[in-house]
């Protein structure tokens, strides 16, 4: 069975992280969400 996401606010927060690697883990997937959560990825993403 398949994971059903609802949110992007996890991957958000791996954002605030110090490794690199999370960071790169976590932009990679809202990469693949950025079209169904995108009203949720533009508020914490700065212009």
């Amino acid at each position: 069975m398949a994971a059903v996401v609802s949110s992007a606010g996890g991957l958000l927060a791996m954002l605030n992280e110090a490794h690199p690697v999370l960071k790169l883990h976590a932009l990679t997937n809202l990469n693949a969400l950025v079209d169904n959560f995108w009203p949720e990825i533009s508020t914490s993403v700065s212009t």
